[in-house]
């Protein structure tokens, strides 16, 4: 049996693994594709400062999204083991 938070008219009674599970799906749904940088150069005819510059954001923004990505499935992979271990260690009940 997994704790459950008792405050009023918080998540109905979900433990804290269901709302982190529930936070992370939505910040996964929320999260921009990535942007496709070989249609952006192709687009770029003239490489002026400010679109070197806007390119170089597009690169930055698919590294930090790609590593946000990750991060939350090891997270959602780290509660799946946990939950695992919980059910078995009580007998798998």
């Amino acid at each position: 049996m997994q704790p459950r938070d008792g405050g009023v008219g918080e998540g109905g009674g979900m433990t804290r693994e269901e709302k982190v599970h529930a936070v992370l799906e939505d910040i996964l749904e929320r999260l921009p594709e990535p942007f496709d940088m070989a249609e952006l150069l192709g687009k770029a005819e003239e490489r002026t400062p400010y679109q070197v510059v806007a390119l170089q954001e597009c690169e930055q923004m698919n590294i930090l999204t790609q590593e946000i990505r990750h991060s939350l499935r090891e997270l959602n992979f780290g509660l799946k083991v946990r939950l695992f271990f919980f059910f078995f260690a009580r007998g798998g009940k």
